[in-house]
């Protein structure tokens, strides 16, 4: 009885997801563009250094752009920074906060940013004004919650305010994230669903891109000292992605990860990447690194607290 209520759960959350994706693929599926596509960049060192692959581990603040419903697993509140520098001297930011509701689940605010270097005002011909430089930003505001619809079932929901300032030039966009996460009693095996930035698009010069919608499928084995994770990921740009991730926990305070994705235009993307994390009391510092091949290699560096 318990796993046919599950079945339901999952199909009635499911169902509309499903709608809403295929609603989208099939207005935009000849534009082969997206817009907002700093939203794939992931945000926090410690996805970062696993290539991704967190939809099925799903723990802590670094969930709430991986996979909302992880967000129900988190019992203390919890304030996460993280810091970029991205290629052609942009910079990227993100900054969350979360606070259990007193077993009502988790609810979480979240805000990151991309802004790149000033750049000058030309004319079609080349030359250039004389009102000087401007100087893009792209950014997002998230509100989230997750909570346990059965003990070993969660499910979250994102709800996100995208938007685009390039010189006079700006659009905002209302966008939406789901998910799932479920995590047997004893298995060490966990697993995890996201539709991510379902709806919404922006227009810029008359152009309209949507927002860069994604599918994610993963899997996760905890084996109290190291974890196993994968993900598959079905995109509107990339017909699929595949993200493996490890961690290894040396001890109480130092961690170590790495990471491996395939996916298309390779000579672009990073393949590997690695990090580590180092836990004092109640505060960590995550870092990533992956090594690009044309493009500068990105260094993140995150900073948690738990309170």
């Amino acid at each position: 009885m318990r796993h046919i209520l599950l079945l339901i759960l999952v199909a009635a959350f499911l169902f509309p997801a499903f709608l809403a994706e295929a609603a989208v693929y099939s207005y935009y599926e000849a534009a082969g563009t997206d817009g907002a596509a700093f939203l794939k960049i992931a945000p926090t060192a410690r996805l970062a250094s696993m290539g991704g692959a967190y939809t099925g581990v799903a723990r802590g603040l670094d969930s709430i752009s991986a996979n909302p419903a992880g967000l129900a697993n988190i019992y203390m509140k919890e304030a996460q920074f993280s810091f970029v520098k991205w290629f052609l001297d942009a910079h990227f930011g993100h900054l969350s906060l979360a606070a259990p509701l007193r077993n009502m689940g988790t609810a979480a605010l979240s805000f990151r940013y991309l802004t790149m270097k000033d750049t000058k005002r030309e004319t079609v011909d080349n030359t250039v004004y004389e009102r000087g430089d401007f100087r893009d930003l792209f950014y997002e505001l998230l509100l989230s919650y997750g909570t346990n619809v059965l003990e070993d079932f969660t499910v979250g929901i994102s709800g996100k305010l995208v938007g685009e300032n390039i010189d006079v030039y700006s659009d905002r966009s209302f966008t939406v994230d789901m998910g799932i996460f479920y995590s047997p009693s004893g298995s060490g095996l966990s697993y995890g669903l996201c539709f991510a930035n379902i709806g919404g698009s922006l227009k810029l010069l008359d152009i309209s891109d949507p927002m860069p919608w994604q599918i994610r499928l993963g899997a996760a084995y905890n084996a109290k000292k190291i974890i196993f994770s994968s993900d598959i990921i079905v995109s509107q740009i990339t017909p699929y992605e595949l993200a493996v991730g490890a961690e290894y926990r040396l001890d109480r305070s130092f961690t170590l990860r790495s990471g491996y994705r395939i996916r298309q235009n390779m000579d672009l993307d990073g393949k590997l990447s690695f990090g580590f994390g180092y836990k004092l009391n109640k505060f960590t510092l995550d870092y990533s690194y992956t090594p690009f091949k044309y493009l500068d290699s990105p260094h993140r560096i995150t900073l948690s607290a738990a309170f």
